[in-house]
């Protein structure tokens, strides 16, 4: 993989939880898209997040996370940045995503995890 000069480098973006519990979405196995609660990565991470503060109601969070799928093919249904961004969405939570992450971007209108284009649309 390669970046241009204009481009960022691409980030994992993941949701703390007010009691510290991590909610994401992970390449793991490769190629299996899998929501996590409290991922290692997450919880040890090798480089410091840069962590910013999204106003809304834990418990509505926690219960689209519950509602998002455990597991999808990864590309497919998106990124690991697609499924905390899927959540807030459902969660009822408007958060812009940093341009790092790349598939944090959720279409507006449709059904939850429907991705346009991706049909042949």
């Amino acid at each position: 993989m390669f970046w241009l000069s204009n481009q960022s480098k691409p980030c994992h973006c993941f949701l703390k939880m007010d009691n510290g519990d991590t909610l994401g979405a992970y390449n793991k196995p490769p190629g299996i898209l899998q929501k996590k609660v409290n991922d290692p990565d997450d919880k040890h991470p090798k480089n410091l997040p840069t962590c910013s503060d999204v106003p809304g109601s834990d418990c509505k969070v926690r219960q689209a996370f519950g509602d998002y799928p455990t597991y999808q093919l990864y590309g497919f249904a998106g990124t690991s940045n697609t499924g905390p961004a899927q959540i807030l969405k459902d969660a009822g939570i408007t958060y812009t995503f940093p341009a790092c992450a790349w598939g944090s971007e959720v279409p507006k209108e449709g059904p939850p995890h429907y991705y346009p284009g991706l049909y042949g649309d």
